[in-house]
């Protein structure tokens, strides 16, 4: 299946340079509607989350991994860096062979970008809250 599409930098590094490039995008455009700069943020931050996750499950942490490959992209902004939780450093993800299939990380952005516009523009959204259990038989 990935052979197809190819791959990207694994380990949350593509989705996260796409979130940075938005971000930047964003500072730039300053004539831009509140409401679209927020949502530019939201996705940018939901975006980060695949980054933050794999860093917080591997036990850094993740506001020090953000940081640190923040840095590494500002110093080398034409590359594909993330974090190498096997190591524990910054670094090129394709050169560290952390890649991810092309065609799934696509896949993943379109179905969680379909269910944010199904949120947003359904007028409730029930949320079962899981019943509290009872602590004596």
């Amino acid at each position: 299946m990935a052979a197809g599409r190819g791959y990207v930098a694994g380990g949350g590094a593509a989705l996260f340079k796409i979130a940075q490039t938005l971000l930047n995008d964003a500072e730039r455009s300053n004539g831009r509607a509140d409401d679209i700069a927020f949502g530019v943020r939201c996705l940018a931050r939901a975006l980060e989350s695949p980054l933050m996750t794999i860093a917080g499950n591997a036990g850094f942490d993740p506001a020090d991994v953000v940081g640190q490959v923040r840095a590494a992209l500002r110093a080398n902004p034409h590359t594909c860096y993330g974090f190498d939780v096997r190591n524990g450093s910054t670094g090129d993800m394709f050169a560290a062979g952390v890649v991810d299939s092309a065609e799934v990380i696509e896949r993943a952005v379109r179905v969680a970008g379909s269910l944010a516009v199904t949120a947003i523009t359904t007028d409730a959204v029930v949320h079962h809250r899981k019943p509290a259990l009872a602590t004596n038989p």
